[in-house]
């Protein structure tokens, strides 16, 4: 397989935005900027949009955790203003009102934004369709995006389709509390860590002082699994079975159970998901491995948290491997009006709107390395601190995805969390994983 490298420019612009200082104060609201094209976007080749200007209203269904206001500030409003006959209806994924209920009834959305990891939410569904005879039809040059993101949603297809835009990047990082390190009289994490090096820190600061229990590292278990930083096959692509019990996968387990080895950091149930309370609100967490924080970052400040980044750690047998999560936005085959529906989508991941996402903490998905420079600007959370740490661990293996990832993946995570929690082994927690995941995939094809 011929990998493409993951945002050729990151090791550039890790120096840029060392340097990189807010110029607005951060709050709930993102902002409302609508910026020039850079000279990049203007030299491109534009199709013209449908004929028929009538009003047009589309269904955006967000997988993902956009907030409404988001959507209307970042992307209704300057959708609105470049096609003043198009308005968004803004469909959220919450109880009662699931994706697939609104299938089930019909009402089946003309847009879907999701991440990467819902990846087979929407398939399962029948959402996808392909989008190359629209991309070709209104001369839409793919290059615009950055590659090794292209190629993943490409992999989705093995017949050349095109099942959705990549859109933002939601940047991965290793979060870690200063005043634990301080409090103590440990160094502070690094860059480039090793998961090895990681785990030295987590034992220092896994502690009980005057009362109060620290633990030394955490993270989200679902969201690592996703980063796949070993740029392991969840699924056989030769066979459609899952592919878990295998030694890459056991490498993975037993890497991340070793912080759960710690005495006074074990692994409980009632401590399950618990990592962003333990290091937002309660601060008695060291280190977490976490990503799309930024609208918790504010009160948590307020509230006395003092931290910094630096980059996710790294496995010394695959230090190129992995892809940070990133997210989709598709038409469907039910779009009423799928042209402007295309418009849309195309839009939202043009340089003007990528921009505007980009300077409130969205990563764009476009090879383009003025709008990448600008990133977080209008966030002051991130005043003063390691930015460069989202960028400096380069990518050479990126991840291909698989219409029935979320099934092995799930059940990868149910199993590691036996593992370890200590209620199996690690060959019985991959064996029950991969056996649970061929179970839900042969379900589902009935």
């Amino acid at each position: 397989m011929n990998h493409l490298i993951f945002s050729r420019h990151v090791i550039v612009l890790a120096s840029i935005l060392l340097g990189l200082t807010a110029c607005s104060g951060q709050t709930a609201q993102p902002s409302p900027v609508t910026p020039n094209p850079t000279p990049e976007s203007a030299a491109r080749p534009q199709a013209s949009p449908p004929a028929d200007m009538s009003p047009v209203t589309l269904t955006f269904y967000n997988l993902s955790q956009t907030t409404e206001d988001e959507f209307n500030q970042t992307i209704a409003a300057p959708v609105n203003r470049k096609f003043p006959n198009v308005s968004l209806k803004f469909l959220a994924d919450s109880k009662g009102s699931k994706l697939a209920d609104a299938v089930a009834a019909g009402d089946v959305p003309d847009i879907v934004y999701y991440s990467n990891g819902n990846v087979s939410t929407v398939y399962q569904l029948k959402l996808f369709m392909d989008m190359q005879p629209l991309v070709k039809k209104y001369q839409v040059d793919l290059k615009k995006f950055d590659p090794a993101l292209l190629k993943s949603v490409q992999s989705l297809s093995d017949k050349g389709e095109l099942f959705g835009f990549p859109d933002n990047i939601k940047l991965n990082s290793l979060l870690y509390n200063k005043d634990i390190f301080d409090k103590f009289g440990i160094p502070y994490p690094r860059d480039s860590m090793s998961w090895s090096d990681t785990l030295d820190l987590a034992k220092k600061a896994t502690r009980a002082d005057g009362g109060v229990h620290y633990r030394g590292f955490d993270f989200k278990h679902g969201y690592l699994a996703n980063v796949n930083q070993l740029s392991l096959p969840l699924i056989d692509k030769a066979t459609g079975k899952a592919k878990v019990n295998t030694d890459g996968w056991k490498l993975w387990m037993t890497t991340m159970k070793s912080f759960y080895d710690i005495e006074g950091n074990q692994l409980t149930k009632d401590l399950m998901n618990k990592d962003w309370d333990l290091f937002f609100k309660d601060k008695v967490l060291a280190m977490d491995e976490s990503q799309g924080i930024f609208n918790m970052l504010p009160d948590a400040e307020v509230n006395g948290l003092n931290w910094d980044m630096v980059t996710t750690p790294f496995f010394p047998q695959e230090p190129h491997g992995g892809i940070p999560p990133f997210h989709l936005i598709q038409i469907t085959p039910a779009a009423k009006n799928p042209d402007w529906a295309f418009q849309v989508a195309n839009y939202i991941v043009s340089d003007e709107i990528q921009t505007v996402r980009t300077r409130n903490g969205n990563m764009t998905s476009l090879n383009n390395p003025q709008i990448r420079q600008q990133f977080g600007l209008d966030l002051d959370v991130l005043k003063g601190k390691n930015i460069a740490a989202f960028f400096k661990n380069e990518i050479t293996r990126p991840v291909d995805l698989h219409p029935d990832d979320s099934f092995a993946r799930n059940a990868m995570v149910i199993s590691f969390r036996d593992y370890a929690q200590g209620l199996k082994d690690v060959n019985t927690a991959l064996r029950d994983a991969e056996e649970s995941a061929n179970q839900k995939i042969a379900e589902n094809e009935r």
